[in-house]
């Protein structure tokens, strides 16, 4: 089992306890920042992860029970309260995606808080592999605790997190985007309440220089626009929601452009949207932080992403052949 659970977790700095006899898919961060990947219960999970049991071995060994784990899996969280004595906090959102804003903001202020309690305090945070998810949330604390950039924080998490060959810690695009868009949040605090209230009507979604196969056979593209909703179980735990597809004969074309006009639905979004084309990629955007840096007084946002800002399948950089340019997406303040 133990060189089962080590090639999975290759690509990661793990470590090893020699008074315990325990190797751990874990990264000590920073002195008091943990990331590692999801703990596990049951024994068939435990041939390929790490288990619960011995985790908390290594944390009470090391820090004399004074850690908190914070677990952002929105699939299987792998264990329960009980099994860490209620030791957890569970901010849930799905495999591959970015966290919203708020998961962040209040990730960030449960992290600070507890480590506020005690000086010998840690915090462990993890999703499923312990990369992305996670490494999107410790990047965006060490933004706010050390004061540095999204570029300075990716490439710290990286080196401690990361082997030298396994390339970026957060390397999906969207999570990126989002790290950027928690700078401005920084900045400007006043994006964050906003980007949880702030409602928006989709007037337009256009892809520009579509690739001729495309044009010709617009059923191709099973665009969908999706957005996340707030888990019933879970005050900011959130999943993925289907907002609006359209039907073949509501893909319009104009030159090398393939466009959509969804405004005669009064199709009402909320900041956080996923543009999404099944098979080939995806792209997150917060409409509140994009309309941030329009022109004060305009009403009407409209958001560009390149072929090359979308996301592969699955997060990956794999995407297929290229669909078209760019694409757009045009909506407006929806003021209540």
């Amino acid at each position: 089992m133990k060189f089962i659970r080590s090639i999975v977790a290759s690509p990661k700095n793990s470590i090893y306890e020699p008074s315990l006899n325990i190797e751990l898919d874990l990264s000590y961060i920073t002195q008091r920042v943990i990331v590692c990947s999801g703990p596990v219960t049951g024994l068939f999970r435990s041939i390929y992860r790490y288990p619960i049991q011995n985790f908390i071995k290594f944390l009470n060994f090391n820090h004399d029970g004074g850690w908190h784990l914070w677990n952002f899996r929105g699939e299987d969280p792998g264990y329960t309260s009980e099994d860490v004595s209620g030791k957890v906090t569970f901010m849930p959102f799905p495999d591959h995606q970015p966290p919203t804003l708020e998961i962040i903001s209040e990730s960030i202020h449960g992290i600070s808080e507890f480590l506020h309690e005690n000086d010998k305090n840690v915090v462990v945070l993890h999703c499923k592999a312990g990369k992305g998810r996670s490494g999107t949330i410790c990047c965006a604390y060490l933004m706010s605790e050390e004061e540095i950039d999204v570029d300075t924080a990716i490439k710290w998490y990286t080196k401690k997190r990361m082997r030298e060959y396994a390339g970026d810690g957060v390397s999906i695009k969207s999570q990126i985007r989002y790290l950027n868009y928690w700078s401005q949040c920084l900045e400007f605090p006043k994006l964050l309440n906003d980007s949880i209230t702030q409602k928006f009507i989709v007037k337009r979604i256009q892809f520009i220089g579509v690739a001729p196969s495309l044009l010709s056979s617009v059923h191709k593209l099973k665009f969908s626009l999706n957005g996340y909703r707030k888990l019933s179980t879970n005050k900011y735990g959130v999943e993925i929601i289907n907002l609006f597809t359209p039907t073949i004969s509501e893909f319009h074309r104009k030159g090398d452009s393939i466009y959509v006009i969804p405004y005669k639905y009064s199709l009402e979004v909320s900041s956080d949207i996923q543009l999404s084309v099944p098979e080939y990629g995806y792209a997150w955007v917060n409409l509140t932080c994009e309309a941030f840096s329009q022109p004060v007084g305009k009403k009407t946002t409209t958001i560009k992403l390149s072929w090359d800002d979308v996301d592969g399948y699955n997060g990956t950089q794999q995407k297929g052949y290229r669909l078209f340019d760019c694409l757009e997406i045009e909506c407006y303040y929806n003021y209540k």
